[in-house]
């Protein structure tokens, strides 16, 4: 038996993973500034993919990846009567081996607010 195999050549796109890091807001008192030692910082963070709030392991779930983790590191501190960026300052993805793999994704940011008010 002969087989004749055909090939027909076309364009193959990949497109990265885009999703958003939003670094956390807070707002506090000066009596509650004082309290908490005198200096206001917020490591906290959402990820947005498709403009839906999700956990990293619900975005890898469903672009369907294995194993990815993400390390995101937050900066930013107020500690007087005004207001402080608090900025995404840096975003890490790794596969399953633990392998940096952020060059794969499209990853975008915003900056939170640190407030302390009267």
């Amino acid at each position: 038996v002969r087989y004749h195999v055909n090939y027909d050549y076309g364009t193959l796109t990949v497109n990265a993973v885009e999703f958003t890091v939003r670094a956390g807001s807070r707002t506090v008192t000066k009596a509650e500034l004082d309290a908490m030692g005198g200096t206001l910082t917020c490591d906290e963070y959402s990820l947005f993919y498709n403009g839906v709030e999700m956990s990293f392991e619900e975005i890898a779930e469903a672009c369907g990846l294995d194993n990815f983790t993400v390390e995101v590191k937050i900066s930013g501190s107020q500690s007087k009567l005004g207001s402080a960026d608090n900025i995404v300052e840096s975003v890490t993805v790794r596969d399953g081996n633990g392998e940096n793999v952020t060059s794969l994704f499209r990853i975008t940011d915003e900056v939170g607010k640190l407030v302390v008010r009267r």
